[in-house]
């Protein structure tokens, strides 16, 4: 019988799924223990038309100063999102990943590309968006959809100046200069964009939604069901060790 060659140790910062998940029911049970939500986040990650990834300063908090892929919170609507093409998180009243993605890079990134809402179709299909991963951040808990654009050559940049500084492809940064999220989702779409040496993470196959968190709010103690699976990969990362102070708004109130 052939010998099985011997495997790569794991590094100690690297947990298994069941971890990465506990890690992830742990913090999300202890803030609604204390009448606090998780924030659902979506991000996109912007390749340039050689291929090239571009990060973009920060002007406000969280990570504030750093480089960032471009995104933030979904809304919450007055009406529900019908339209199920774009729907992962179904739950009534709170804005899907694809469209909060969508609206968060016409915000920041393309203002002036939706004078109405007849111009959404073709802005959207020029953004060329592809889900890549799903990323639960322990740190600020925040559950984060995160996406690709490759933008059509049309499209022409015009930046939010209150939100965004400089723009910069990845190769003219450090990791230290890249928010930790930024920096995690570059290396698993280039691994040989480098890690942080204090991140710690893990693969996860079962994930939180919004459903699952009302069900927790409404249970004394709150307890998760992580039945959910995700349609692409999902994982948790920690970096509490260099965790910024979030804004008193980031996460939402019960």
């Amino acid at each position: 019988m052939m010998e099985r060659p011997p495997q790569t140790p794991r590094s100690e910062r690297e947990l298994v799924p069941a971890q990465a998940e506990q890690i992830m029911r742990d913090r999300v049970e202890h803030d609604l223990q204390k009448n606090r939500l998780p924030v659902f986040t979506s991000f996109a990650l912007l390749l340039d038309q050689t291929g090239q990834p571009v990060l973009f300063e920060r002007k406000r908090p969280p990570h504030e100063g750093s480089y960032s892929i471009v995104g933030g919170k979904l809304d919450a609507l007055q009406t529900p999102i019908t339209d199920t093409s774009y729907l992962y998180f179904t739950d009534e009243g709170l804005e899907s990943p694809r469209v909060g993605i969508v609206r968060e890079l016409a915000e920041e990134i393309y203002r002036g590309q939706l004078q109405s809402p007849e111009d959404w179709a073709a802005f959207e299909q020029m953004l060329h968006l592809e889900r890549k991963a799903y990323v639960y951040d322990a740190s600020l808990n925040a559950l984060n959809a995160l996406y690709v654009a490759r933008p059509d050559a049309r499209l022409k940049m015009e930046l939010s100046q209150e939100e965004v500084g400089e723009i910069k492809t990845w190769n003219e940064l450090t990791p230290s200069q890249i928010n930790p999220l930024s920096n995690f989702f570059l290396h698993q779409l280039h691994k040989e964009a480098p890690l942080p040496d204090d991140l710690q993470w893990g693969r996860m196959d079962h994930i939180i939604t919004p459903s699952d968190i009302l069900v927790a709010s409404q249970q004394k103690p709150p307890e998760l069901n992580l039945s959910h699976k995700p349609r692409v990969p999902a994982f948790m990362i920690d970096y509490q060790n260099k965790a910024p102070q979030p804004p008193e708004d980031f996460s939402a109130p019960l």
